[in-house]
């Protein structure tokens, strides 16, 4: 009875520490997205499917690595061992006032919405038979208790700064499907790490664009509510691929792409992929590489997977975990010719000319993306941008085949995440002057984020969201001033009401 007893409670404490999450689709490319932050896997499982229900997957975890140091050059270290699914990242935010991680099963979750599932609430939450959706009624805009006010981007449509879906508010998010994650790293001792914590707050959206299939984006926001001033700051991705059978891999960087990725080492990807040559990449896109490194699953003095903070941070720096600097060539280990960047093709700018790829026996792979920043300040934060893309079917080298894929990646990136075009204020024309009471609003409103009327003494008296509300009238004759705010701009016009 013990015996049954004590299984019981194996099960009942393996329950909950269960790490919930969900499921991002992009086109073929399915992606599992987890509440403590890591993604692309699934119960200690590969968990990036291509095509979704196949068993065919291209990584086996995506992971953050953060490192800095005080002004007293102390270091500070999070990170999370893929290989053993160990994380020193726990689900939930910070408490603002003494840094503590928020307990992780009040925060267990990650909360995914549409696009369609906002339009749909913008267009109705003003009928009485409408009833709002779990995915907008719980979007974790609003912190409670001693976390921080804000915990999630949203549009504040009535203007009160509290989210509440019942009068206009919605969540603000990127792309058409987007997943929304909080962490910290503050909650419970880093044993991936073994190091300290810098007791900072992650926000994580990972969304997809309709415009381009089989990649999912992630956008991270690294936030330091501390007291203290971090420099020498290092964020790290650890992409452990799979592709298929993971045991006849190669990898690779394309240093002028930001990207690392994975190919097939051998002709078949035996009972997976077969001979269609697929590919899996990581690419960086609003920061540029500082160093590659490849990582195995073993305890080599070098390529092994760190254990302790000192080696993180060699690794994180672009050297191997013992110190040892990397070299062009071969297994990175050979000469004397230091590189920052592991089978770069011909793309390491310091080795012009010069090719090196991967010629050793393909297996199980994983490489380090290393970022650089000067420092991440009280109050400060940092933020990234980052491309996860698969491709069934390949032709050609791999690093050709990815050269053009990168551009492609990056250009619908930039068009689709950029803020919206200048715009000559010759270009903004409407009637003028305009009678009182008459709606004067026009459909191309819409273009802008938010439109303020200003009085002849600077006063405030109407603030509307075009994208929201189609009505604009001014019931007092007089001159006024119309502002187009956009998020990059603001142009305004002098208006005259009879």
């Amino acid at each position: 009875m013990k015996f049954i007893t004590y299984i019981l409670l194996l099960i009942s404490i393996n329950t909950l520490a269960q790490v919930n999450g969900d499921w991002m689709q992009s086109g073929q490319l399915k992606l599992r997205v987890n509440a403590d932050g890591q993604l692309a896997t699934f119960s200690n499982t590969a968990g990036s499917e291509l095509v979704a229900g196949s068993n065919n997957h291209l990584f086996k975890f995506i992971n953050l690595w953060i490192s800095a140091k005080d002004n007293n050059d102390k270091l500070y270290i999070a990170s999370t061992n893929g290989f053993n699914n160990i994380s020193d990242f726990s689900q939930g935010p910070i408490d603002s006032f003494n840094y503590f991680g928020a307990e992780p099963s009040a925060w267990n979750q990650v909360w995914s919405v549409s696009a369609l599932d906002i339009k749909e609430h913008r267009t109705n939450f003003r009928n009485t038979n409408y009833t709002v959706s779990d995915a907008i009624k719980n979007w974790p805009s609003n912190g409670s208790d001693r976390f921080n006010k804000y915990l999630a981007p949203f549009i504040d449509y009535d203007k009160d700064g509290l989210y509440n879906p019942a009068k206009g508010d919605y969540p603000e998010i990127i792309g058409d499907q987007a997943s929304y994650f909080i962490v910290n790293e503050n909650y419970s001792e880093h044993k991936a790490s073994g190091g300290q914590p810098l007791k900072i707050e992650v926000y994580g959206m990972a969304y997809s664009l309709a415009t381009l299939p089989n990649t999912i984006f992630v956008k991270y926001f690294i936030i330091n509510r501390t007291p203290a001033n971090y420099k020498d700051i290092r964020v790290s991705f650890h992409s452990g691929f799979q592709l298929g059978n993971d045991k006849d891999n190669y990898c690779g960087t394309l240093v002028n792409k930001n990207m690392v990725f994975a190919y097939n080492g051998d002709a078949n990807d035996d009972n997976h992929f077969g001979t269609n040559k697929p590919l899996a990449s990581l690419m960086m896109l609003n920061k540029d590489l500082a160093s590659t490194l490849y990582i195995t699953n073993d305890r080599d003095t070098n390529s092994g997977m760190p254990s302790i903070p000192n080696e993180h941070r060699n690794m994180m720096e672009g050297n191997w975990k013992s110190g040892k600097l990397l070299t062009f060539g071969n297994q990175g280990l050979d000469n004397t010719k230091t590189s920052k960047f592991v089978f770069p093709g011909l793309t390491d700018p310091s080795f012009t000319s010069q090719n090196w790829v991967e010629t050793s026996m393909p297996g199980e792979r994983s490489l380090l993306s290393n970022l650089t920043y000067p420092s991440l300040n009280t109050k400060g934060y940092l933020e990234m941008d980052i491309a996860i893309s698969g491709f069934e079917k390949s032709s050609g080298n791999a690093y050709d085949f990815l050269e053009q894929k990168a551009s492609e990646i990056k250009s619908i990136w930039s068009s689709r995440t950029a803020a919206i075009t200048s715009i000559n204020a010759k270009e903004i024309d409407f009637k003028n002057p305009i009678l009182k009471g008459e709606n004067f609003y026009q459909a191309w409103f819409e273009t802008f984020k938010e439109i303020i009327i200003i009085n002849h003494l600077g006063q405030i008296t109407k603030t509307i969201n075009p994208t929201m509300e189609n009505v604009l009238i001014l019931n007092q004759p007089g001159i006024f001033f119309i502002c187009f705010k956009s998020e990059n701009q603001i142009i305004t016009k002098k208006i005259l009401i009879l």
